[in-house]
């Protein structure tokens, strides 16, 4: 009975032994197969670095100005005789834009050029009199004064007449007529507004920081939302010589040329204040460039190294590897990569949201994030 027992077991043994030995050597087989496949690469778009002059620039924003505006008023009150100019008028400097009625002075005016003639007649008897000896000089006194207070209300009728017509300051554009004739206006009404465009100004900020690399002369590059391909010349007129002591900036203003006229004052602008020195630098497109909390990245490809025992397929192969990197200045789509890369890197540019450290890749130089040579139409 007890070698029947024994018998038992030991065939039991060898069934299980045998079952649990074949369970091990399917899973070691599977490994094998696992370890032995390929994954398919994924396919993303590349491009190899090169390095690129670099113009650096400060940019900021800022409001456009004309170089010449102003609200044209009349300094004296009147009733408006003579409208000579039309809403929208290009004026010269100098030229009547509005007469107001000036005949109580213009009346007063002529009584007293009527009176100044005889009353230097009167000065010159009095001059002679005196020279022979019959008549005080006191009487040559009052009649110089007499003569001399006529010439000076003279001249006070005449500024109270020429008050009266209001001309242009400087050449430039009116803008919508604010008055109509007949109207009554009193000292300080708008008559209209007078803009000279030709040339525009533009008022911005810096920080301190590039406080010493900016000069007055650089030139700058203005760009408005009005018209979006366009990029309009100027150069820096003045830099403020104090710096805020609570925000610690540097206020710098420049002047840009607007000889067709497309720029008008309070129009919101860029502005980048282009710096003389040219870097030569490794330049990527934004979308290269991924952000997280660890730091600044982009995705690298290269060949996988061969191992033992792995398939040749496996051993050719292109992967992903992950490459730290640093930026500095960036323009539009085109950022500045200082440390990490260099000249020769094929770096990914689009696809690299599905990668990671060692992924297969499958790459081409050709983006399918193409910027379109035209905007499309809204």
């Amino acid at each position: 009975m007890v070698k029947r027992m024994v018998v038992m077991l030991v065939l039991a043994g060898i069934v299980f032994g045998g079952v649990f030995a074949f369970i091990g050597y399917r899973g070691v087989l599977e490994r094998r197969a696992i370890a032995a496949r390929v994954s398919p690469p994924i396919p993303v778009s590349v491009m190899t670095v090169r390095q690129s002059d670099w113009v650096s620039t400060i940019p900021s924003i800022g409001l456009l100005e004309a170089a010449q505006g102003v609200d044209v008023t009349t300094s004296v009150g009147g009733l408006v005789t003579e409208l000579l100019f039309d809403s929208g008028q290009a004026v010269t400097q100098g030229e009547v834009l509005v007469r107001l009625d000036a005949s109580v002075e213009t009346g007063q005016l002529r009584q007293a050029q009527a009176q100044l003639p005889a009353a230097q007649a009167t000065l010159q008897r009095y001059r002679a009199l005196a020279a022979q000896g019959n008549t005080p000089q006191a009487n040559v006194d009052n009649a110089q004064s007499t003569a001399e207070a006529l010439r000076q209300q003279i001249q006070s009728l005449q500024a109270q007449v020429d008050r009266k017509v209001i001309t242009a300051p400087f050449e430039g554009v009116l803008g919508v007529r604010r008055i109509s004739l007949g109207q009554l206006v009193n000292p300080g009404t708008v008559i209209a507004n007078l803009q000279n465009t030709r040339a525009m100004r533009m008022s911005f900020i810096i920080s301190q920081r590039d406080f010493a690399r900016i000069r007055v002369g650089h030139p700058v590059e203005v760009a408005v939302d009005a018209y979006p391909a366009r990029r309009f010349a100027g150069v820096v007129t003045t830099i403020e010589p104090s710096i805020n002591a609570q925000s610690g900036v540097v206020r710098v203003q420049a002047e840009i040329q607007n000889a067709e006229g497309l720029l008008r004052s309070g129009m919101f602008a860029t502005i980048e204040v282009i710096l003389p020195e040219v870097q030569h630098v490794v330049v990527l497109p934004a979308p290269a460039i991924s952000f997280s909390l660890y730091g600044t990245f982009v995705y690298t490809v290269r060949p996988t190294a061969a191992t033992a025992g792995q398939p040749a397929a496996a051993a050719s192969r292109l992967v992903a590897e992950r490459v730290a990197v640093e930026t500095g200045e960036r323009r539009g789509n085109d950022v500045v990569v200082t440390r990490g890369l260099s000249a020769g890197d094929r770096v990914v540019t689009v696809g690299q949201l599905r990668l990671q450290n060692g992924a297969p890749v499958a790459p081409t130089e050709q983006s399918p994030l193409r910027v379109p040579a035209t905007a499309p139409v809204q």
